[in-house]
């Protein structure tokens, strides 16, 4: 009789891991045991068929919100049920954290997960564009009337507000030693300036996830604040329901490695099916 077990990860399943997240197909290398401890185990779990790893599911518990990460199944266990135990373990863990919500990002082409995700309550909100380019490529763009810098900690929440994202989001990208990048526009009626972009950049990657502005034009002036703290010339960025930014940036010559769809629902109490 065919076993599925779901647990938490352990150090020891890196190496399993790390072959399973090639199935997500990102074009972006696995993560090293460093990083795999540091900021992916404590939000792992690991699915066991026959006492063998057979997926995986990383999500993140925000202030409101599960947000699903990678879910990723080994292809000789596709379509007995790994995926779908895995996803409901993680949210159980977001209803048992007082999450209202879950979310997660899918390929519109991985009909499969979409057709699991539609039946456990979830529905598309927006597409997105994963998109690379040298940093070279793009020439800067100063603009008049905005200032770059670093987002203050004790404003995350109200950028999290300005661009609907997920309450914590930022404070979690934050504690991840992700650097904040923040576009500012002084106004005089204001005390503090106004947040018209926010990018959660990441120079070890190098990229940013999430890159926000509140008008596309604003989107070359975001990229030039993330430029000092570039190590290296290529950059990825995640450019989410904005379609003229991302047009933008393929003008400049920015490849679209691939879209994502991102699916929302909310967080009800388990059904029998769950329990």
């Amino acid at each position: 009789m065919t076993s599925l077990v779901v647990r938490d990860a352990r150090e020891a399943d890196h190496e399993a891991v790390a072959a399973l997240f090639l199935e997500l197909e990102t074009r972006e290398p696995p993560p090293g045991r460093e990083r795999y401890v540091a900021e992916l185990l404590r939000g792992t779990q690991v699915a066991e068929l026959d006492g063998r790893v057979a997926g995986y599911v990383y999500a993140e518990v925000l202030a409101d919100a599960g947000y699903v990460r990678h879910v990723a199944t080994a292809p000789w266990a596709r379509r007995r049920g790994v995926a779908r135990a895995l996803f409901r373990s993680a949210k159980r863990r977001f209803r048992e954290a007082g999450c209202a919500s879950v979310r997660l990002n899918v390929k519109p082409d991985n009909h499969p997960a979409i057709a699991l995700y539609r039946d456990e309550g979830l529905a598309p909100a927006y597409r997105s564009r994963v998109m690379r380019f040298s940093l070279t490529a793009i020439p800067g763009n100063p603009r008049e009337g905005v200032v770059g810098g670093l987002l203050d900690a004790g404003r995350d929440a109200e950028a999290e507000d300005r661009f609907k994202l997920p309450r914590g989001q930022l404070t979690s990208a934050r504690e991840r030693g992700r650097v904040m990048v923040a576009l500012l526009r002084p106004e005089p009626a204001r005390a503090t300036p106004a947040i018209v972009g926010v990018a959660c950049f990441d120079p070890s990657f190098p990229g940013a996830f999430p890159f926000r502005v509140t008008e596309s034009t604003l989107g070359s002036a975001l990229l030039d604040a993330c430029r000092m703290h570039a190590t290296v010339d290529e950059l990825q960025l995640v450019i989410e329901d904005d379609e003229a930014l991302g047009d933008w940036l393929a003008a400049e010559g920015a490849e679209t490695r691939f879209d994502l769809d991102h699916f929302v629902g909310a967080l009800g109490p388990a059904d029998a099916v769950e329990r």
